[in-house]
């Protein structure tokens, strides 16, 4: 099923102790309770981040989890803080769902620097505000550009969680495993993949 929500960028910055989430409209949280005014506010949107592991750092910094908490959630991607439940794939996928059961309030946040979409930048060591809706401004424009090319392609475009899905959905992709290939051809191909890891899916996958 297509979705007709908009698209919104967020990006997080932290300034001392304070976290100020921004957003491409240019609004912002900046004070508890975080997870109650993303959901409400946002949970509508198809959410695209600008740097998903650095907004999940400022997010569960933003809502005081411990040590220990985090622990749990890096080794089983997966944390519960009743009401909360929150989702964590490093570098691809976070979801953070309230109270759980049928038509639950959440919120999903995709990341612009997932596979390539975008590389996210950082030139000021001390950001601000206004720099930070910027970021979320661009993770839109990006989002944007993403669901049009599947669009045109004719692939569901409801989610921008990952570039690979949307082909899994329609076509049966038969992918080449290295032993399809001359040990020269894959060690080139793993030597020219750069910047951010890229998704192969189970097979072909290089390491």
């Amino acid at each position: 099923m297509q979705s007709n929500n908009g698209i919104l960028g967020l990006h997080a910055i932290r300034q001392g102790d304070k976290v100020t989430i921004a957003t491409s409209d240019g609004e912002t949280i900046d004070k508890p309770p975080y997870l109650t005014e993303l959901v409400s506010r946002y949970g509508k949107y198809l959410c695209i981040v600008y740097d998903l592991d650095l907004f999940a750092a400022c997010l569960l910094k933003a809502i005081g989890i411990t040590k220990e908490q985090g622990q749990i959630l890096h080794k089983t991607e997966h944390l519960s803080i009743p009401p909360w439940s929150i989702t964590y794939f490093t570098s691809r996928f976070l979801s953070v769902d309230y109270a759980g059961g049928r038509m639950h309030p959440y919120i999903n946040f995709a990341n612009m620097s997932q596979s390539g979409y975008g590389e996210a930048r950082y030139d000021n060591l001390k950001p601000t505000i206004p720099d930070a809706i910027k970021k979320a401004k661009l993770a839109k424009e990006v989002g944007e550009d993403v669901r049009h090319i599947l669009a045109s392609l004719g692939l569901d475009y409801s989610s921008l969680i990952s570039p690979v899905t949307p082909f899994l959905r329609k076509f049966t992709l038969k992918w080449p495993t290295q032993s399809d290939m001359a040990i020269e051809a894959g060690q080139m191909a793993t030597e020219a993949v750069k910047g951010h890891r890229f998704e192969a899916y189970k097979i072909g996958k290089f390491k």
